[in-house]
């Protein structure tokens, strides 16, 4: 949830955010990665999409595992939505994709192709920008 929030709150702020993928951007940073209206990745970048995932080592009720299918396919719909609107990636394209039915890792000319990234080049970073890292 983290993610879509953060994916918000980045889409609403009054710049023109660019965000360049140095590394690897997996699960839900892809759509923070998405929030930029300019997107740049590096070379050797890749991005890792995966099904959800969920674990819980205590009992649950049955009314509880229900409640969990249901968010669990919401945010899985609205991750969709995401990267349907903020990507070249047509419905036909996520079918043959299966980005969901098992890990899958897609370098920067795929990248490129699915509307991800505008440009594959090295990050350069001007003397005098301010830079920010975000964690969590």
């Amino acid at each position: 949830m983290e993610g879509f929030a953060l994916y918000q709150f980045l889409r609403s702020l009054p710049v023109n955010l660019t965000i360049h993928n140095i590394d690897r951007v997996e699960s839900i940073a892809v759509i923070v990665f998405l929030a930029a209206r300019n997107r740049f990745c590096c070379h050797e970048s890749r991005f890792t999409f995966h099904a959800g995932e969920w674990a819980n080592q205590n009992p649950q009720t049955l009314k509880e595992l229900k409640a969990h299918s249901l968010l669990s396919a919401d945010e899985h719909a609205r991750y969709l939505t995401i990267l349907k609107s903020n990507t070249s990636i047509s419905d036909k394209g996520f079918d043959e994709l299966e980005l969901f039915n098992e890990a899958t890792i897609v370098d920067p000319s795929r990248a490129k192709e699915m509307g991800l990234v505008q440009e594959i080049k090295e990050a350069s970073i001007p003397a005098g920008y301010s830079v920010w890292n975000v964690d969590f």
